[in-house]
């Protein structure tokens, strides 16, 4: 018969638990000392003092993790544990945990028809996760289980990311699945022997593949082949963890670690991303002298978003009670190692590093300055417009969460994260921008007004900008409705090409142009073009 808290002893395991401040530190989630051992948290303090098991005493040891947890994450506020399978013995957890990113204190528990493998929020109302067999939908407001996504199915899926228009997630043994969160469709699959993916500073997807990194472009999903010369980015589908590969969100930098397929390892790579420089030995781990060495263990290697640290979990090589000795390493973005950490003897094995998030994205103030009247069909670029000090900019998901009068204007997020406003007649109304960075939310509501003003010819404008195609080569057409200039910008903002338009096609020549990314502009109108 399971044991059940007085209403006395639970005031007084909350205070306890509220006492410990989790939001100075870092967690470390274990798989578990599989048949003896379920999951666990370990969370160290920037004092460098370890609370063991804190999931478990914060649950007044009631309650434990799955068996074989393998990956966990925050978003918006609440921790999700995702195990292998369910845990053995009393009070054990489920293959998915959510508690209190706070304070530990469990708030729901899962199963899951298959091994569980990963999770990623996709919204304030929904999550994914990855199983042996494909993707589930997780209602984070009612905390359960819905649909398995069409095509998502047939083998294991592991990791995955939202970027602020999708969900990449690599799946075994068909490449790359990317669903359109908005009705949890597979949009489209890039083939390959892919095996985790993470998103950089600038946008880009990168895909480990071996020996190969690939940028993926997160709107047209174009791919580019990077080809790694001493060292590779290692899988693990037989016996799957989360992986190495990561990326700073201060510096457009790439880590992994080089190690086998189910792990060791002593070294770390490192891919400057704007220089395309690849450093194979950027950092190793100490201890490599006697005969038992320090090798990496679980995904080995996160990046702290706040001090841009490298934080890497590491044990001990041979078999049995070396498996007792754990360190983690702090290591500086230059390299140096900063500080040594040693757990107490015991069979942890550590699964993967978990960083408070603890701040809400902030909204740029110049999102209000954007605009006075609406007279045109005008694009404004969301993507500087809100920031978030511990997590990706870039992943930001933005969105229209309402506008008090349709009649008036009409309102959205385009693909290219701009917010795209098209008056329909003239009036007032309000319109609010919702800026969603791992599931904290910032809100800014705009007042638009169109003015009475309007020609019948200026209200009946086109909707939006067309220029085509895009992605481009040596030119490109744009469709305008009036006689205007058109000017060209580097991502720099430095204007590199001018032309007079006419209302009708434009052809605009760009083949003097470098590769790369452009702002065109009109007089009330931008748009973002890439030359291949």
């Amino acid at each position: 018969m399971k044991k059940h808290l007085s209403f006395f002893a639970f005031i007084f395991f909350l205070v306890i638990s509220y006492s410990q401040d989790y939001s100075k530190g870092i967690f470390i989630i274990n798989e578990g000392w599989f048949g003896h051992d379920n999951g666990s948290v370990n969370f160290l303090n920037d004092q460098g003092q370890f609370t063991y098991n804190a999931y478990k005493s914060a649950n007044e040891n009631l309650y434990t993790l799955g068996t074989t947890t393998q990956f966990a994450t925050i978003y918006g506020d609440q921790f999700y544990f995702v195990s292998k399978q369910e845990g053995k013995g009393d009070y054990s957890g489920k293959k998915i945990v959510i508690s209190d990113s706070k304070n530990l204190l469990k708030k729901a528990e899962l199963t899951l028809p298959a091994d569980g493998r990963s999770f990623v929020g996709v919204d304030e109302s929904k999550g994914y996760i990855a199983t042996s067999n494909g993707i589930y939908i997780l209602n984070l407001q009612e905390m359960s289980l819905g649909d398995l996504i069409e095509g998502s199915n047939g083998s294991q899926v592991g990791n995955m990311i939202r970027t602020s228009q999708y969900v990449f997630a690599v799946k075994q043994n068909t490449g790359i699945i990317i669903i359109d969160p908005s009705n949890n469709s597979v949009i489209k699959t890039l083939s390959g022997s892919y095996t985790t993916i993470v998103q950089s500073k600038n946008g880009d997807v990168w895909a480990g593949a071996g020996s190969k990194l690939v940028k993926i472009n997160p709107v047209t999903f174009t791919t580019e082949e990077i080809t790694l010369s001493g060292t590779s980015i290692s899988g693990s589908w037989g016996a799957w963890n989360a992986g190495s590969l990561c990326s700073s969100i201060q510096n457009n930098v790439l880590y992994w670690t080089n190690s086998g397929t189910f792990g060791g390892g002593s070294t770390i790579s490192k891919y400057d991303i704007d220089a395309k420089v690849l450093n194979t030995s950027f950092f190793t781990l100490p201890g490599q002298e006697g005969t038992y060495k320090q090798i990496f263990y679980g995904s080995a290697l996160r990046i702290d978003p706040v001090s841009n640290r490298l934080i890497i979990t590491a044990t001990e090589s041979g078999w049995g009670a070396h498996y007792q000795k754990n360190w983690v390493h702090m290591v500086s973005d230059q390299g140096d190692l900063v500080h040594t950490f040693s757990l107490t003897d015991y069979y942890w094995f550590p699964a993967i590093t978990v960083f408070p998030d603890n701040y809400s994205p902030l909204i740029n103030s110049q999102l209000s300055q954007t605009i006075n009247e609406l007279k045109n069909t005008i694009h404004i670029n969301l993507k500087n417009m809100a920031t978030d000090s511990d997590n990706l900019d870039a992943a930001i998901v933005k969105s229209v969460n309402y506008i008090t009068n349709e009649q008036i204007l009409e309102a959205s997020v385009n693909k290219e994260d701009e917010l795209v406003l098209t008056p329909l007649k003239p009036g007032n109304a309000e319109i609010e921008i919702v800026f969603n960075s791992n599931g904290k939310i910032a809100r800014h509501a705009m007042i638009i007004n169109v003015p009475t003003t309007l020609s019948s010819e200026e209200i009946q404008i086109k909707k939006e900008l067309t220029i085509y195609p895009n992605p481009c080569t040596d030119y490109f057409f744009i469709d305008v409705s009036k006689n205007e200039n058109l000017k060209i910008f580097s991502v720099n903002g430095q204007q590199v090409y001018e032309q007079y338009l006419t209302t009708g096609k434009n052809m605009i020549n760009i083949s003097h142009l470098a590769q790369g990314i452009y702002w065109v502009k009109t007089s009330n109108d931008s748009y973002k073009i890439i030359k291949k």
